[in-house]
């Protein structure tokens, strides 16, 4: 059930989506209009080569909705998208989901009312005790996803243990904080985020989900698995960079 009395903006991230956002769309048309007046269906195309904008337009366009909306952008990155759609967001709350629902939309609505409980961050997590992993990923991909969790834990995000189930939910205010020096435009934009709520004190819960595997996710492995890891030594010497110049030291850590 929407949190009472407050105003949502759901953003859901797409790049040649055609099939999957005809078989998602009208669960989360019903689910943002069961919120109050003035919450927001935001989808951000990613740049899409086929028909993936022309099919939410005419969804849109056949329901009369005032409150779903398109925004087309070059080609840059699931990060990119979910930034430029948290950063349109004049609601109370904001969160945002992948198209294919492998995070069932019962369970966003969990974590947006943990957002709002804590003032804070809220993310799913397939990782932890009570979560419930119904279809799972190929042995190479959860190998290979332990084996970046832990390097995140390390790294960059101590204590938290699944920083890419693509659910996650903050009051505007706090997205507006963590966003605002945010740079990742790939995959790695979700560790970039918790990062970032973790080193200014915000709120960050890690909720146990159910959750199911799409065997049409476009993560590759080993590619984008290159430029995650990259991308998280990256935000390690900027940490170290931000923590020197808050405590006006130098910092002699080598990475």
């Amino acid at each position: 059930m929407p949190v009472i009395d407050m105003t949502l903006t759901l953003v859901v991230p797409v790049f040649n989506e055609e099939i999957r956002v005809s078989e998602s769309f009208d669960a989360l048309f019903d689910y943002v209009a069961d919120w109050n007046w003035g919450s927001r269906l935001v989808f951000v195309d990613d740049g899409s080569t086929d028909r993936t904008v022309a099919v939410l337009r005419e969804k849109i366009e056949s329901k009369d909705l005032n409150f779903a909306s398109v925004i087309e952008r070059p080609h840059l990155g699931k990060g990119a998208s979910v930034r430029w759609g948290l950063k349109t967001a004049g609601t109370d709350i904001a969160a945002f989901c992948d198209v294919d629902l492998a995070t069932p939309l019962d369970e966003l609505d969990r974590i947006i009312q943990r957002s709002v409980e804590i003032e804070g961050l809220a993310i799913g997590s397939r990782s932890i005790p009570g979560s419930n992993v119904v279809q799972r990923e190929s042995i190479k991909r959860e190998i290979a996803g332990r084996a970046f969790n832990r390097l995140v834990q390390i790294l960059a995000c101590p204590g938290i243990y699944d920083t890419q189930c693509g659910a996650k939910a903050a009051p505007v205010g706090v997205w507006r904080l963590v966003l605002n020096d945010s740079v990742e435009d790939g995959f790695a934009w979700d560790v970039e985020v918790v990062s970032r709520a973790l080193y200014e004190g915000i709120k960050v819960s890690e909720m146990p989900i159910r959750w199911s595997h799409d065997n049409r996710s476009r993560v590759n492995v080993l590619s984008d698995g290159l430029k995650m890891t990259r991308a998280i030594f990256r935000m390690r010497s900027q940490q170290i960079i931000r923590r020197d110049l808050r405590s006006g030291t130098r910092s002699t850590e080598i990475l």
